[in-house]
């Protein structure tokens, strides 16, 4: 098929694509997942990944480890191993927790 005709079977074919795939503009890789915003399940915690939007010491990637009772976290830093407890109230702060590892 020469390479014009190839090209106009192409734009054909792009022409009956719904708008929504023909306009790629809406569609950002980058943009991070919005937080349900609703409480931290407990039971849900331990094994969990967190991401410290203020790291100390370059402690910045975290693992649940274990979620006590009284509302807090025992977290382990990925890259030191250095043990941190958290409230889970803060784990649920957008402006220091991010879930993931960011």
């Amino acid at each position: 098929m020469p390479r014009a005709s190839r090209r106009a079977a192409v734009a054909r074919e792009q022409a009956s694509w719904p708008t929504i795939l023909a306009d790629p503009s809406h569609l950002c890789f980058n943009r991070e997942m919005p937080r349900s915003g609703g409480p931290i399940d407990r039971r849900r915690l331990p094994g969990s990944k967190w991401t410290d939007l203020a790291p100390v010491d370059r402690d910045k990637h975290f693992e649940a480890v274990e979620a006590r009772r009284d509302g807090t976290a025992v977290l382990v830093c990925v890259l030191s191993g250095r043990r941190r407890e958290v409230s889970v109230a803060e784990l649920g702060d957008d402006s220091r927790w991010r879930p993931g590892w960011h």
